[in-house]
């Protein structure tokens, strides 16, 4: 099914960033890399959390910033396509 509006809507992107990113991606990647670092015995696994947060907090704000800018591309490339479609049907 087909999207026909011209401005789909858009969260902001501290959304992206801070829940996309660094809550549901980076939390996720800390949580993996400590629990590497547990098993290889580097650290305690509340040691490596601690120790992974800031990487992957850094890593989640870029992913989530990436996500961002793709969907202000795609909502972009929609309103685009909105538009031709309304200038072959006038």
């Amino acid at each position: 099914m087909t999207q026909n509006t011209a401005n789909p809507t858009i969260r902001p992107c501290w959304y992206y960033i801070l829940v996309k990113g660094c809550l549901f991606w980076g939390m996720t990647c800390s949580i993996l890399l400590a629990a590497l670092w547990h098993y290889s015995g580097t650290y305690s696994m509340i040691e490596g959390v601690l120790a992974a947060n800031p990487m992957a907090m850094i890593a989640g704000g870029i992913y989530g910033f990436g996500q961002w800018g793709f969907t202000r591309h795609q909502a972009f490339k929609a309103r685009l396509q909105f538009e031709e479609d309304n200038d072959e049907q006038h």
